[in-house]
């Protein structure tokens, strides 16, 4: 039986798990740079897609491409594909591919639903590499806030959550890198954490994704905290996060750095100074840096791509 919870007012009806917006943006036009939008990458009960952004120009002509796979935040339960900043979008014009894609709100579909689209985009790009001359073996997801979370999820965890999501069950999804920006990392501690806005701040986004209190779903809080999916020879992560975030208590980083350093994980972490959670609207030179350097280290050609998790 499903976990179901009220539905909020939205102001509008809509019986779709996919709440997705239609068309690109006007930041998607950049020189030098070709948006493909709209790919369909699966099909739930919803079409599910992605933007891929590519530099200008035959694939034939240039080396394959490493790829940034970013995963939009939105509490989980909103947000769109389209909301990409215009900066990730310029990786496109410095040696990258960059994909933005749909995943499933946590308003219709609970954990780990939305892990499973994140999967199926990166088999999709893998599968698909070939054709618009990306690099397989060199894919990073890149999370902002709940797509953070999400980002680490799929990056980390096992076969257990692939899911069946699309027509590419066969191919790894494995990734080279995880990046996340400000992202929860523990859904059992969280809701008891302190913020400057005070603890509890998250609990409704929280438990719409779970289907209710992380301590009646502890087994599913459990699966859905990155800090229990950290391990010897994963992908190599970079966290970053404000310590005057108001959503999403940095403690959530120290968790996840303390759990990573004791299972032999690597991992880079990032704290801005009164930085808030409404940082994250603002993707400037700051945060940049810190990611191009942890990418450029980790998506060098020739570097070994991290195992199959078992």
């Amino acid at each position: 039986m499903k976990r179901l919870l009220p539905l909020l007012t939205l102001g509008m009806v809509c019986l779709s798990p996919c709440v997705f917006g239609q068309g690109p943006r006007s930041h998607y036009i950049v020189e030098g740079i070709t948006p493909t939008v709209a790919i369909r990458y699966g099909q739930v009960d919803c079409p599910l897609d992605l933007d891929l952004f590519l530099p200008t120009g035959e694939a034939e002509a240039r080396p394959k491409l490493p790829v940034i796979v970013f995963v939009h935040g939105g509490a989980w339960m909103s947000g769109y594909r389209h909301d990409i900043p215009s900066q990730m979008i310029a990786y496109a014009k410095q040696g990258f591919a960059v994909a933005t894609i749909d995943y499933r709100s946590s308003r219709w579909e609970k954990f780990p639903a939305n892990v499973h689209d994140v999967r199926a985009a990166v088999r999709f790009l893998r599968s698909n590499a070939t054709s618009w001359g990306l690099d397989s073996d060199r894919i990073a997801l890149v999370g902002f806030g709940s797509g953070g979370h999400l980002a680490l999820v799929a990056g980390l965890a096992g076969p257990e959550l692939d899911g069946s999501v699309g027509d590419h069950d066969e191919v790894p999804s494995r990734v080279r890198a995880v990046v996340s920006f400000h992202g929860p990392t523990n859904m059992q501690t969280i809701l008891g954490q302190k913020t400057p806005g005070g603890a509890g701040k998250h609990r409704t986004p929280v438990e719409f994704l779970l289907g209710g209190d992380p301590a009646k779903f502890a087994n599913l809080a459990k699966q859905a905290s990155p800090v229990n999916h950290v391990r010897a020879g994963g992908p190599p992560i970079l966290l970053l996060h404000g310590d005057a975030d108001e959503q999403i208590p940095v403690a959530q980083l120290t968790e996840m750095e303390t759990a990573c350093k004791n299972s032999g994980e690597a991992v880079e972490c990032v704290v801005f100074k009164g930085h808030t959670h409404r940082n994250l609207r603002v993707f400037d030179r700051q945060r940049a840096e810190p990611m191009e350097a942890f990418l450029g280290k980790h998506l060098e050609p020739g570097e070994q791509t991290p195992a199959e998790t078992p």
